[in-house]
């Protein structure tokens, strides 16, 4: 009697698996564009990059993700030209209009400050975000010094000292399918750089997106407010050997390819 038991809870918790399984929607993206850019600043020399992911999103609402960069190694000095964004966090809709909340960490690796081994790029921010049609509206805050900035890793650059924990990011997204298959991408977004007011600035974003049999062919327009803005910091010299100057902030045509699967 007591082995039939327990062989009927083995079985009833094997059936039970699928069911959990069926809870979940597992989703994978891969893209190629001629440039990232990130809150509008090139993050690969104003270089190609290749990006991918995946997100799990249970039914409850609650998600986690994972979303990796090439990114360039003269601007994340030390490292292994990687970016890994760890994310997680829950979404859900109320009378019409959606919200999310959560958290996000950005890795990477052994990237370090030049001359300062032990100032780390790493950032990790919470965020809250609102939608209705074809709007969107979000808030990141950083619970870190953002980006690594702080008096140390500062050398100058920027009017202001200490931590700069408490950096917040607002951003207002549009995306609206406009005729078939073609959608319309706005954006515009503000860096609140805490304790470096001169370090803040605006970005933004105008694009379109086409779906071509599941691939989406992206074209877009961004840039920043930055000319005045980023000094040395982000106007670094090529160390291709042409002595080639980058200005990462410039506005530029970014074009993309991708597929989520």
């Amino acid at each position: 009697m007591k082995k039939s038991t327990i062989a009927l809870a083995v079985l009833g918790a094997l059936s039970a698996v699928p069911a959990v399984a069926s809870d979940w929607t597992v989703t994978g993206n891969v893209n190629v564009l001629t440039d990232y850019r990130f809150r509008g600043i090139s993050q690969t020399l104003k270089g190609p990059a290749l990006q991918g992911g995946f997100d799990a999103a249970h039914k409850s609402g609650f998600y986690v993700g994972n979303w990796n960069s090439n990114i360039s190694s003269v601007q994340y000095n030390q490292g292994p030209g990687l970016e890994m964004d760890f994310y997680g966090g829950y979404k859900g809709e109320y009378k019409g209009i959606g919200y999310d909340v959560g958290n996000l960490y950005y890795y990477y690796g052994d990237a370090r400050y030049a001359g300062l081994p032990q100032e780390r790029y790493d950032n990790n921010e919470i965020y809250g975000a609102l939608s209705y049609d074809a709007f969107s509206a979000k808030v990141s805050y950083a619970t870190t010094d953002y980006f690594g900035l702080n008096t140390a890793t500062n050398g100058g650059l920027y009017a202001g000292g200490g931590k700069s924990r408490g950096t917040t990011y607002t951003e207002l997204n549009y995306s609206k399918e406009v005729m078939p298959k073609v959608t319309l991408i706005g954006h515009v977004g503000y860096t609140d750089v805490k304790n470096y007011n001169d370090a803040s600035y605006t970005d933004y974003k105008l694009g379109v997106s086409y779906d071509l049999s599941g691939y989406a062919l992206g074209v877009a327009v961004v840039g920043t407010d930055g000319k005045d803005i980023f000094k040395t910091n982000n106007t670094l010299v090529n160390v291709n050997g042409k002595g080639e100057t980058k200005k990462l902030y410039e506005t530029n045509l970014v074009l993309s390819i991708g597929k989520t699967f």
